[in-house]
């Protein structure tokens, strides 16, 4: 969110945060209609708080899709999880690609209890673009470094503040009450905001541009594709590498895109499986669902959106696997 800037200034240099603020409620709108109130953790994801005070036996990295856009608190994978008595806390946040996915498992992974998981959730349908943004900023890029940390933990009390200054017009901009009424009672909107409109307002803030509407004329984007295989290959013998050293084991779970679903073409496909393959050689372990269900199972009405709780369900089951827990079950 604050790559443009390059992060915000701390007390020891510019740190990228990586979370959203902690212990603050947002409000998640569904892709159908609708809004569900959610309080980040102490951490600033969107975890039940109490998750990081138990041996922790997975954690999940990625994007909107690990933080559970569009679900109720009750729906996430995390929750999902809980009823088969495994401990799993995510560390998604809203447009994450594979940098921020590495960034999320260096900073956190620490967490993690001797034999447990990291798993990546890989969404083919953004991630190789998202690589080729996140390079740009050369604080984020240090990752690709061993054993580089920014220690956002120490930092969250920063975090925090450089979030609130930021979202403090938001109160005047939307007016009193706006935001209150999707929900069921009202809430105090300084600490209270869409994720939609935070994305939005932080990329203006930073004087963002749109995005391409005419790939070809992109950054990274070459013969038909995102091409950042090189730095692929980093972040995932990085991922490897951080997973060992907590005594864990690094999984990859391939989020199939829409038009994966609906048997169309796909310029990504090609990334996707190139991606898969270096994984595969840095030693995580490759998952590609089976059956993620028909189109209109899997995302609202049929449409492109994330999926919809019966698809996110069905995300749970892999996980489900790759922990040994008893099996989810989805409606």
């Amino acid at each position: 969110m604050f790559l443009l800037t390059d992060g915000i200034g701390t007390s020891d240099g510019r740190i990228v945060p990586i979370s959203l603020a902690s212990t603050t409620e947002y409000v998640v709108r569904s892709d159908n209609g609708g809004a569900f109130a959610t309080r980040t953790d102490r951490h600033g994801f969107r975890n039940d708080d109490a998750a990081w005070d138990r041996p922790i036996d997975a954690v999940i990295i990625g994007n909107s899709f690990a933080f559970g856009s569009g679900l109720t608190d009750e729906q996430t994978i995390p929750s999902l999880i809980a009823d088969t008595g495994k401990n799993v806390v995510t560390l998604g946040t809203g447009g994450s690609g594979p940098l921020f996915a590495l960034a999320q498992a260096a900073e956190y992974a620490r967490f993690l209890r001797p034999g447990g998981h990291i798993i990546w959730l890989y969404d083919e349908d953004h991630d190789p673009g998202a690589l080729c943004n996140e390079i740009s900023s050369k604080q984020l890029s240090r990752y690709l470094e061993p054993q580089f940390i920014q220690d956002v933990i120490g930092h969250q009390a920063e975090i925090d503040a450089a979030y609130k200054e930021r979202v403090k017009p938001l109160k005047d901009e939307w007016g009193s009450g706006t935001l209150a009424a999707h929900l069921t009672r009202p809430r105090e909107l300084f600490d209270l905001v869409t994720l939609g409109h935070l994305r939005r307002y932080l990329g203006r803030a930073n004087g963002d541009s749109p995005p391409h509407n005419n790939l070809s004329t992109a950054p990274c984007y070459s013969n038909g594709g995102w091409t950042r295989y090189g730095e692929f290959r980093t972040i995932a013998n990085r991922i490897t590498e951080i997973a060992e050293a907590n005594q864990a084991t690094a999984a990859l779970i391939v989020l199939p895109s829409w038009e994966k679903i609906k048997g169309l073409e796909n310029a990504n496909f090609r990334i996707t499986a190139e991606n898969l393959k270096i994984a595969k050689e840095m030693g995580i372990d490759t998952f590609v669902p089976e059956s993620q269900g028909t189109v209109n199972e899997t995302f609202p009405m049929g449409q492109r959106a994330h999926y919809t709780p019966r698809g996110y369900c069905m995300l749970a089951k892999s996980v489900s696997t790759i922990i040994a827990a008893p099996e989810v079950r989805c409606e």
